[in-house]
């Protein structure tokens, strides 16, 4: 099949997330994605990740520091040779096995989209406490998936998003430019890429 998504994933500290969240992709997203890696921690780390995820991961890329958020995320997007790319966070599972259709579904009814993220159920405050809006579990039926879909009725959209589960059209990179890396390790990055696609004409 042929690739359409490239998850890049930086990982910095969470090898049991982004082990939990790389399984999540191949268990429930139909095999037309690469994965690129860029492990931001130790080299001790690196290989037990490695060793963790085998083949599962098209390209490993490991820096001899933390290159942070938008630095991680610009040398993905320059490698991905696919129509979307997807800017992952390490912690992020999905949970059913039609997810990405309904995502292409959404790419369809809105031509101007750029880029969106999925709803997430857990979600922080601004004290960085998590609220947990469904229960949690190790697996959810198709009974579970239709009443989050209910609960969370949509799509909602918001202008803008946080970056940590955003599935873009490559080509809006092409258009308006990768992520401002001036920066630093992170934070209002997304915020800026947000009004440079809108600028540039992108929902």
């Amino acid at each position: 099949m042929k690739p359409i998504n490239t998850f890049i994933i930086p990982v910095l500290n969470n090898i049991e997330g982004a082990v939990k969240s790389i399984e999540s992709l191949y268990k429930y997203t139909p095999h037309n994605f690469q994965i690129i890696v860029v492990f931001n921690g130790s080299m001790n780390d690196y290989l037990s990740a490695q060793a963790a995820l085998n083949d599962k991961v098209h390209l490993w890329i490991k820096p001899y520091r933390n290159l942070g958020f938008g630095k991680s995320m610009n040398q993905g997007i320059k490698l991905a040779q696919t129509e979307f790319v997807t800017i992952a966070n390490d912690d992020v599972e999905v949970l059913y096995d039609t997810w990405w259709q309904d995502v292409m579904k959404i790419f369809e009814e809105n031509p101007n989209l750029g880029g969106f993220n999925p709803h997430s159920f857990i979600n922080k405050r601004h004290t960085g406490d998590r609220v947990i809006e469904y229960e949690l579990k190790d697996e959810y039926n198709e009974d579970d998936i239709k009443a989050m879909k209910e609960m969370f009725k949509g799509p909602k959209w918001y202008v803008g998003c946080c970056t940590y589960f955003t599935i873009c059209k490559k080509a809006m990179f092409d258009k308006i430019g990768l992520f401002d890396e001036s920066f630093g390790l992170g934070r209002g990055e997304d915020y800026d890429l947000c009004v440079r696609a809108a600028r540039g004409g992108y929902l």
